[in-house]
């Protein structure tokens, strides 16, 4: 019997040494797996939401980049190449050399800009990128000049989207000279939502000053905010957009413009007249699925002026901010859930 009560106190003892040893660990496992877990839902959620800013200058303005996810690719580079390839003053791009010696053989994205600002120019012929030599004249980004009404009249004569011609990778000019200030920024745009799609990038936002691109949606589910600016007191928005992917372009001689004898001369040109453009609206905002339309429609809008808005407030596939020198703002009906007005010395009507 005492055999027996000395084997089971054994087996007792052997029984709680087990316990002692079976049980920590698995527990600390259990610990350091959860511990894993919540570092890799940590991990996802981060590169998810985390946001790659960049800031750097091209196509003569302050580009401002943002992509959300886990990656980070030199977009820098392709604004660079682009705006290489586009400013017409930089004597080693394919469109200086097209100005000055009549011909030059293009890149692909040279070729593409000027066959698609040739169709807008067919269409609605008051924007003309062959205006160059106009626009030179006036040197409003150098301080400003007016020319006599003899200079402006010769290079009236030289303007014309007939004397362009694109094909394939070769462009002549018979006269004229080409200036791409109202389709570059937002032909950049156009390139950028291929790259952004080439790269499976989720969202992102780069702006070229007055072009930019919304592009996929943002991690927190919230639309993109867009401000519309007050044309009347530059760094202040009059109100604020709410929208999912999209381009954006605005026009507007607020910007860019010089002042002689009490008057402001602005930067974008009448073709009819020679001289910058005195519109009655001060800023016009254009928001579709081009880039290069956008950019391109909120110049001729802005050209035409007040009288001219029917036309494109009937148009489905973009929507339209004009705001007038009356401080009225004539907005899309399909905005209307979309904008917020800030400044209430402002008059909202949707159309």
């Amino acid at each position: 019997m005492e055999d027996l009560k000395v084997k089971t106190e054994e087996r007792q003892t052997t029984e709680k040494k087990a316990e002692k040893t079976e049980f920590p660990l698995p527990k600390k496992f259990i610990i350091l797996g959860a511990i894993a877990i919540v570092s890799i839902i940590c991990s996802v959620f981060w590169n998810k939401n985390q946001v790659f800013r960049d800031i750097f200058t091209s196509m003569d303005t302050t580009v401002t980049l943002r992509v959300w996810g886990d990656k980070n690719n030199d977009y820098k580079k392709l604004a660079e190449k682009l705006d290489g390839l586009f400013d017409c003053y930089d004597k080693k791009s394919e469109i200086h050399k097209l100005n000055s010696k009549g011909e030059a053989k293009l890149s692909k994205e040279t070729a593409d800009i000027l066959k698609k600002s040739k169709e807008l120019w067919e269409k609605y012929p008051e924007c003309d990128i062959t205006a160059g030599g106009l626009i030179d004249l006036w040197k409003v980004k150098d301080g400003g000049n007016i020319p006599t009404d003899e200079e402006i009249q010769a290079e009236l004569l030289k303007i014309g989207g007939e004397n362009l011609t694109v094909s394939k990778n070769k462009a002549t000019l018979s006269q004229g000279k080409i200036n791409l200030g109202s389709v570059a920024k937002g032909y950049a745009c156009d390139v950028f939502i291929k790259e952004f799609d080439k790269n499976e990038e989720k969202c992102a936002i780069i702006s070229f000053g007055s072009s930019s691109l919304m592009y996929g949606e943002k991690p927190d589910g919230e639309k993109f905010k867009v401000g519309v600016n007050n044309p009347l007191d530059k760094g202040e928005n009059l109100g604020t957009l709410a929208l999912d992917e999209c381009f954006v372009s605005t026009s507007g001689a607020y910007e860019s413009f010089f002042e002689k004898d009490g008057k402001k001369y602005g930067h974008i040109m009448d073709l009819t007249t020679g001289k910058p453009v005195e519109s009655d609206l001060l800023s016009v905002t254009v928001i579709g699925q081009s880039g290069i339309e956008t950019d391109f429609l909120s110049t001729l809008i802005y050209i035409r002026g007040t009288a001219g808005l029917d036309e494109f407030f009937e148009m489905d596939d973009i929507s339209i901010v004009a705001v007038c020198e009356n401080k009225e703002v004539y907005i899309s009906k399909s905005l209307e859930e979309k904008f917020t007005l800030f400044d209430a010395g402002f008059k909202v009507t949707f159309r």
